[in-house]
């Protein structure tokens, strides 16, 4: 087997953009192939002159992007043949990119996490894969995979491939209804988000305020959520109300 080394100055420059790397460390005229994150790869950067010399003796590197765009080339065939997409020149190393002349798809990898984007060409709707999922599939399908090495790399690819086989028809063939009601949901979910979190907030402020006998506060911060109040809170605003009587 052939060894290729990357200069240091250029070893850094990966490190420091956080690019992760496959390495392929030979043992006799076998080799095995893992992936290192940036910490790992920066501590064989760093490490001593012993570590180095062995590092570059018996390991190989790889990026991942070549291994990663393989794969999801393969895994996503289908966007080619079914949808007529063709693959995009690649604007970073974490992502795979696919368009028709009507929509886009990208299979991003970021650290040891796959997921997928899609869209409509004239940049007015977008979507992730487990914003669609929310909508047509069953509770509890994962629209993200965790990759640590080249199997579950395959493994995740194939099963997030599966999902947009099954479940984006109409988002892959810009079905303009289809994002509409896609945007609606999510603007529903963001406002319940949204609400959740306000009501949090208030129960801690009501919380400082009961241990401090701030009677009127709690009554000022529970009348605008009346009927969202459970059974605890609402005995608390009715001892606040006698009290200041």
């Amino acid at each position: 087997m052939s060894q290729r080394y990357t200069p240091v100055e250029e070893q850094t420059t990966l490190a420091e953009r956080g690019i992760y790397a496959v390495y392929v460390v030979v043992y006799g005229n076998s080799s095995t192939r893992t992936f290192q994150p940036k910490e790992m790869y920066e501590s064989l950067l760093m490490g001593n002159t012993e570590e180095k010399s062995n590092t570059v003796n018996n390991v190989e590197m790889w990026i991942n992007e070549r291994i990663f765009a393989q794969l999801a080339e393969e895994n996503f065939l289908f966007l080619q043949n079914e949808f007529g997409m063709k693959t995009q020149e690649k604007r970073t190393a974490e992502c795979v990119c696919f368009k028709s002349s009507v929509t886009w798809v990208e299979i991003w990898f970021d650290k040891y996490s796959l997921s997928v984007e899609m869209g409509t060409n004239d940049g007015l709707y977008q979507a992730s894969l487990w914003d669609i999922l929310q909508l047509t599939s069953e509770e509890g399908r994962s629209a993200s995979y965790m990759a640590t090495d080249e199997e579950k790399l395959t493994k995740g690819l194939k099963l997030l491939s599966g999902y947009v086989k099954q479940y984006c028809n109409k988002a892959l063939s810009g079905d303009i209804e289809f994002y509409k009601e896609l945007q609606r949901i999510k603007e529903e979910r963001n406002q319940e988000y949204a609400y959740k979190n306000r009501i949090i907030s208030i129960e801690e402020q009501a919380k400082t305020a009961w241990d401090n006998q701030n009677y009127k506060e709690i009554i000022r911060l529970y009348r605008p959520i009346l009927e969202h109040l459970s059974p605890l809170q609402k005995k608390r605003l009715e001892i606040c109300m006698k009290k200041l009587r």
